[in-house]
Parts: structure tokens; sequence; C-alpha cells
């Protein structure tokens, strides 16, 4: 019996080993969405400590235009067993707000049911995404201010993009260029100039 306490004291030790030295976020919810265990990664994200936290009510931490959406999440979870990944603003300990990803499942031990749940932060995901977008809006922009025809086309040969001049000088509108094969246009030895230029990429990738 002593060496069976052992064992379940040793698996606990290593469990809350892994969970206190894991990235992301981990909370421990009760049914009423109490936060009953949360591990110290919450400091780095959100500038609490564990000790500060627990004991609080979750949804206290939820940014106003979220709480109806992560409060139907989380009594879904009750019901089925899984948190589905779900995107929410929680509250930094600096009063601003902090994107996250948070995934979960109900839990049972110790004749008790909780939600264990994870967040981790988006915030950069979101920065990078806005940059990809800005340089995208300058990079179309250029395109569509040069002087010269430009053209994007799938791998199919539709087109998929096309500048202003090229609509121009092609005397055919974006809306009709758009979605039609390039077969369509192009003379039968531009086309073969164009299919040797994607075979060499293709063979070369």
């Amino acid at each position: 019996m002593d060496k069976f306490k052992n064992d379940i004291n040793e698996a606990e030790m290593k469990y809350f080993s892994i969970v206190n030295n894991i990235l992301d976020v981990i909370v421990e919810l009760d049914l009423d969405f109490n936060i009953t265990y949360i591990n110290p990664q919450v400091h780095d994200l959100f500038g609490y400590s564990p000790e500060e936290l627990i004991g609080n009510k979750s949804l206290d931490f939820i940014h106003p235009d979220d709480l109806s959406k992560i409060t139907k999440a989380l009594s879904k979870t009750i019901k089925t067993g899984e948190l589905h990944s779900e995107e929410v603003r929680l509250k930094h300990k600096n009063g601003s707000y902090i994107s996250v990803s948070i995934r979960g499942r109900r839990v049972k031990y110790d004749d008790q049911l909780k939600i264990i749940a994870t967040f981790r932060d988006i915030m950069q995901i979101k920065k990078n995404e806005l940059k990809v977008k800005e340089s995208d809006k300058k990079y179309r922009e250029i395109i569509e201010n040069i002087q010269d025809g430009y053209y994007e086309i799938d791998l199919v040969g539709k087109y998929t993009y096309v500048n202003d001049y090229t609509c121009q000088y092609l005397g055919i509108s974006r809306e009709k260029l758009l979605g039609m094969n390039s077969n369509q246009i192009l003379d039968k030895n531009t086309r073969e100039e164009i299919f040797k230029i994607f075979s060499n990429m293709y063979e070369k990738n």
C-alpha cells in the first residue's frame, strides 16, 4: 500500500513538474468557472501570480465582447467534454487585453468534474498577419501603378490577378479576365514560352 501511495505521489510530482514548465498557460476551473489552479506561466503572459488568480471567477478576466461566446463554449464543454479552439481576449494586470487561443476538456478526478484548459498568446500571430496584409497592399499598389502589364495565373492557366494596364492593353475588363484561361487570349508561341518557363521552375523545385 505504501509503495502504491509513493507511486501516486511520484506521478503527481512528475505531472506538476511538466505543467509548471510547459510554455502554455494551463488553468483548472470548477463547474462555476472559478479558477482552482493555474500554472506559473500566467505571470509572463498576464502579469498575475497564480496566487492572485486562484479562487477568482475566470469570466471576470474576459473581454466584455467575448463573454457570451466563451460562456457558451465552457457550458458546452461541461456537457460534451470538449472545448474546441476559441479566440478570446483576456485582461492583463495592467488593464490591457491580450488575444489568446483557448482549448480544453472536461476531466474527472477525486469524484469531481473540472475543466482543464490551455491558452496561448496569438498577438504575435495577428501582428504577423497584419504585416503580411500591409505588405501585400503596398505590393498591389505598386503593381497597379506601373506602366507594364502584370498578371498572375494558377497552375491550370486561369487568371487570378491582373493589373489595370493589362486590362487596358487587352481591352478586356478585370471582371471578365479573372477566371478566364490564358489560352483563350495568348497566341501559340507565347503559350509555349510560358509552358517552358513553368516546366523549368517545376523541375528546379
